[in-house]
């Protein structure tokens, strides 16, 4: 067991890691991961690498493997660990399946003291196999949950969670590490609201450029020195070391707090021609894409942004370097580089979409004439990308979900980019879990499965 545990280290160090491929947070360090579950990774990482990163022809596929619940019951779900499945029903309680089990009889774990539907998450790893889960709810609660979960392709154990504590007056939680917490609406309120994770103090990022009206955020990220905030206008910047002494001081009161440095978008001649300087929706990348043209660095900020006439484009916030090592006195200073093209919009229209962690990857539901699909795209290193013509060029995998006579609807979509895998809500209440790496080719030439269950 020790020179398997070896051999699969090496593999996945070298062929993986080292090469970029992706590799889940959860599954580190190496040392504390069964050689089952090292296996089972790096074999889904060689197998992206080639069906996935290799820009094969797309193939339109069959779902296959799904959870059923009863319909117009789902109001959240949630992909932990590459291997469970968080399912909320009427917007109280929550189950965790397991998509190992083929049979989907019963969920492992039902979680009844949590009411609220979910609108927003953060799943951080802890200690081995053990994740804390954050949620807040639109009936303005917060809830934390451990979760000691098994690892996929290990043998033994049992999944077990703890309801770790409890608090009022926050919904639509955006990120949260140890120390800080970022959400967009504290009692009733919109905004941006950092929570001390220690105090419970509360303090608003004001991101009001002069003379205009409060710009709505579309999110908050929180980095080692900076709280970035995405806007229609801007990317603000806010230093986290001032954030951490006001929500601190005892004469805070209610003051907001203005943003260092205000990043606003160029305007978008990516094509040759001048065209907008605002986006319509935006999602801050959890991982360094690598992408060859734009630095790496944990300091950089990586915004992948639906622009409201080109398509998703890709904004990248670099820290300019200083020759002071030292701990920092004043806020670092950031220049928004060149934007780049993702990918360009499809004929149809896109919907939930997910750039995954890296934005190299993403996934998203097109709605066509013959009904929804899931689709996934390789974007290129080095974003050698077409920038005139259809995205339909590059789909990588093309998942038929409904057929055109079907009334089924999609309501949540949930993804994890380091193992492929994806989960599909639909208001029949059936959950769709597929593996976007599966090596077995199941060509869609039937109907089965795709209409609404039979209540």
């Amino acid at each position: 067991l020790t020179q398997m545990h070896s051999a699969w280290t090496k593999l996945a160090t070298y062929h993986v890691i080292g090469n970029d491929l992706p590799w889940p947070e959860w599954a580190l360090p190496l040392s504390d991961v069964p050689p089952a579950t090292l296996e089972q990774l790096t074999l889904r990482a060689l197998r992206m690498r080639r069906l996935w990163d290799g820009g094969n022809p797309k193939i339109q596929r069959k779902l296959s493997k799904f959870i059923q619940r009863p319909r117009e019951s789902i109001t959240w779900i949630q992909l932990i660990c590459s291997r469970w499945v968080v399912i909320q029903q009427n917007g109280a309680t929550l189950e965790l399946w397991d998509p190992e089990d083929v049979t989907f009889q019963q969920p492992t774990l039902t979680i009844n003291s949590f009411e609220g539907i979910v609108d927003g998450s953060v799943v951080r790893s802890k200690a081995e196999s053990t994740v804390a889960m954050m949620m807040s709810t639109r009936s303005c609660k917060v809830g934390r949950i451990d979760l000691v979960l098994p690892y996929p392709k290990a043998d033994g154990g049992s999944a077990s969670a703890t309801v770790v504590d409890s608090f009022d007056h926050f919904s639509r939680l955006m990120d949260a590490d140890e120390k800080l917490a970022a959400f967009l609406e504290h009692q009733g309120k919109r905004g941006n609201f950092i929570r001390d994770m220690v105090s419970g103090a509360v303090i608003r990022l004001d991101c009001s450029p002069e003379n205009s009206q409060p710009q709505q955020p579309f999110g908050i990220q929180l980095k080692r020195q900076v709280v970035a905030v995405a806007t229609v206008w801007s990317v603000d910047l806010y230093w986290r070391e001032a954030i951490i002494t006001t929500l601190r001081s005892p004469e805070r009161g209610g003051a907001a707090i203005q943003p260092f440095q205000r990043l606003t978008y160029p305007p978008d001649n990516l094509r040759g021609t001048l065209k907008e300087t605002t986006i319509a929706s935006a999602i801050f990348l959890a991982k360094n894409p690598k992408f060859l043209s734009f630095p790496s660095g944990e300091d950089t900020i990586y915004l992948s942004a639906r622009g409201r006439l080109s398509g998703q484009i890709l904004y990248v916030a670099q820290r300019i370097e200083t020759a002071d090592q030292g701990p920092p006195t004043m806020p670092p200073t950031y220049v928004l580089l060149t934007p780049a093209v993702l990918f360009c919009l499809g004929p149809y229209p896109m919907l939930f979409y997910d750039p995954g962690q890296s934005g190299r990857r993403p996934v998203f539901v097109v709605d066509e004439p013959r009904g929804l699909s899931l689709c996934e795209i390789s974007v290129p290193r080095d974003l050698s990308w077409p920038t005139q013509g259809s995205a339909k060029r590059g789909y990588i995998g093309w998942w038929r979900i409904t057929d055109s006579s079907s009334r089924d609807l999609v309501h949540y979509v949930t993804f994890e980019e380091a193992t492929g895998t994806c989960a599909i809500a639909m208001g029949s209440g059936r959950i769709w879990v597929v593996d976007l790496t599966a090596a077995e080719i199941i060509p869609q030439n039937s109907n089965e499965h795709l209409d609404i269950p039979v209540s």
